[in-house]
């Protein structure tokens, strides 16, 4: 046996190609938490309780939106919910960059995630 099939037959669950990819898929929607975990442990919402605020919209609009699009069929209101939402995003991404920059660079992904559910939700409209 040559080196690369003795490789092959010990490589885990864990090297595989497809695992690696579903790892880095939730890797980056388990870090919306962090986000105010960061912010929160260097004391954030204690100096700027608005930041709080901005987060519990964002989170709150990204669970309106489920149901108003995918339940209730609304494309339209579904479309300014997620403008609402990336308006909200990017408030939070202001306020936990001032606090923890890490936490207003995690913003940054989530603000993609949602300008691709936006593009998605804008299709439908049209």
């Amino acid at each position: 046996m040559d080196s690369t099939t003795q490789e092959l037959r010990h490589r885990t669950k864990d090297d595989s190609p497809i695992t690696s990819q579903d790892d880095n898929i939730t890797n980056t929607e388990s870090k919306n938490p962090q986000q105010p975990w960061l912010v929160w442990a260097e004391g954030g919402f204690h100096e700027n309780p608005s930041a709080m605020g901005s987060y519990l919209a964002q989170l709150g609009l990204s669970l309106l939106w489920d149901p108003i699009f995918f339940k209730m069929n609304a494309a339209k209101v579904g479309l300014f919910v997620c403008l609402a939402q990336i308006a909200a995003m990017f408030n939070c991404y202001r306020m936990f960059g001032k606090v923890n920059r890490t936490a207003g660079d995690l913003v940054k992904l989530c603000m993609v995630w949602c300008g691709l559910l936006t593009l998605v939700n804008l299709y439908f409209v049209v």
